[in-house]
């Protein structure tokens, strides 16, 4: 009873936080941080509701669209449409104290106040902002990925490869990561023990190959003006010139925390020199003889706190040797969008944005590394 108690304790504290921020963000102060895309997605979602009409979009005008159909149902209004936003946190947080639950983690619920309450999330989430869903569906990518390898459930892979197929409709940093996600889950993450027609592994892949050929077709031919599926059309077909006009419409925007660092595709041995440079810029930068004020210190300190947590999980690799099956899908998933994330960024502002949707996963490597070999499964 205790237990609970305590439990209950901490997420009705941290709930009270995020309103709080949530209702300075709304009625009283922008501490956003973000306050172009906050507002501009307030703007066009009250626009679609009046004028606006149902159709098949990607990234950011689908959740103008889904921003919209929330205003239609509580009326329009920041304070009362970011509370989805924190609802769908609350749900992260139960699913990241689970995951934690899955490594033998003692009181997983005492990380839930360092996933709900990072000092760059209370600002950023609790608005009308994409981030919390992104962080939502990043939690649940990788916790049904963990419990499948766990329990052979093939619903748990299946409720992975939904939730980035909903990540992939928010944005479209996603519609990339779901070209390789669903691969790897189907052909690397399931396992087939039975001869072929025996197996309901090779069912499901083949179900989802047939399905995904037949999507993939169709969207092609309907649906190719469609801007958020653009760049992973670009990936599929190998369309290097539209890879570069994407990457340099970003990095003509002048911002000063703009660095310096963009993935070059005139050749592939230039994608492969420019691109540890960026993934590098987009992981630790600013670095701590470019800082300028507050900001760019504590953005250096996240960096700092990254480049401890990749070391702290090389370790739990070579010690942890019987958890390394649990542990590789969650650096899977976080290499993905790292890589991904980098290849479209070029401020550490935005970055550090989009560093949200991984921070659960740098958690769970340093929540391991604190429990000690006490934890270790046999």
């Amino acid at each position: 009873m205790s237990l609970m108690r305590n439990r209950a304790l901490v997420y009705c504290f941290c709930v009270f936080v995020l309103e709080i921020f949530c209702f300075l963000n709304a009625y009283i102060y922008d501490l956003k941080g973000a306050s172009i895309d906050s507002l501009r997605f307030q703007s066009k979602a009250e626009s679609w509701l009046y004028d606006g009409e149902l159709s098949f979009v990607i990234g950011a005008e689908f959740y103008i669209q889904f921003l919209g159909i929330i205003y239609s149902i509580i009326g329009v209004g920041e304070f009362f449409a970011s509370q989805f936003g924190i609802l769908c946190l609350v749900l992260a947080a139960y699913y990241f104290e689970r995951l934690l639950k899955l490594f033998d983690v003692k009181s997983p619920y005492l990380w839930v106040p360092v996933f709900l309450l990072w000092p760059s999330l209370v600002t950023r989430a609790t608005t009308t902002m994409r981030e919390p869903y992104l962080i939502l569906f990043s939690v649940l990518m990788v916790y049904f990925v963990v419990l499948y390898i766990r329990d052979r459930r093939i619903s748990s892979a299946l409720i992975a490869i939904m939730a980035a197929f909903f990540a992939a409709l928010f944005h479209k940093a996603y519609c990339v990561f779901f070209v390789f996600f669903v691969p790897y889950v189907l052909f690397v993450v399931l396992r087939q023990r039975a001869r072929f027609y025996k197996s309901k592994v090779f069912y499901v892949r083949l179900a989802f190959v047939c399905l995904l050929s037949f999507a993939s077709g169709y969207v092609y031919l309907n649906f190719l003006e469609v801007r958020g599926l653009q760049p992973v059309l670009a990936l599929l077909f190998g369309d290097t010139e539209t890879m570069q006009a994407v990457v340099g419409s970003k990095s003509a925007r002048e911002f000063r925390t703009t660095y310096d660092a963009t993935i070059d595709f005139t050749s592939m041995w230039a994608v492969l020199y420019s691109f540890p440079v960026v993934v590098g810029y987009y992981m630790f930068a600013p670095f701590l003889w470019t800082v300028g004020n507050a900001y760019d210190l504590y953005a250096t300190f996240e960096g700092g706190a990254r480049a401890i947590s990749l070391v702290i999980m090389c370790w739990l690799f070579y010690v942890f040797k019987e958890e390394r099956k649990y542990l590789i899908p969650i650096f899977v998933v976080l290499c993905l969008l790292a890589i991904i994330w980098a290849s479209g960024t070029t401020n550490y502002g935005t970055a550090s944005r989009h560093h949200l949707t991984t921070n659960c996963m740098f958690m769970v490597f340093l929540a391991i590394f604190l429990r000690g070999r006490n934890g270790q499964q046999n």
